[in-house]
């Protein structure tokens, strides 16, 4: 899915903390990530949280991702 040219979504969670948490990760790592909370409401019942990145740091991106799950 894309958000705007030269964007990439590269994970998606319903987990408000989860998201914020990975977003600081890759910010740390000068990675440009864009939060975009796709949530219905201020309760949080239903929909995504999802980050995107530009497609030339798609790769470094994923990579700092899957470390965070080891």
């Amino acid at each position: 899915m894309s958000f705007a040219k030269g964007q990439v979504c590269i994970y998606s969670t319903d987990s408000e903390p989860e998201a914020y948490m990975k977003q600081h990760h890759l910010l740390e790592a000068n990675v440009e990530v864009i939060l975009l909370n796709k949530k219905d409401s201020p309760y949080g019942t239903f929909g995504q949280i999802e980050l995107y990145v530009p497609v030339l740091q798609v790769e470094k991106a994923k990579l700092i991702l899957a470390k965070l799950n080891e």
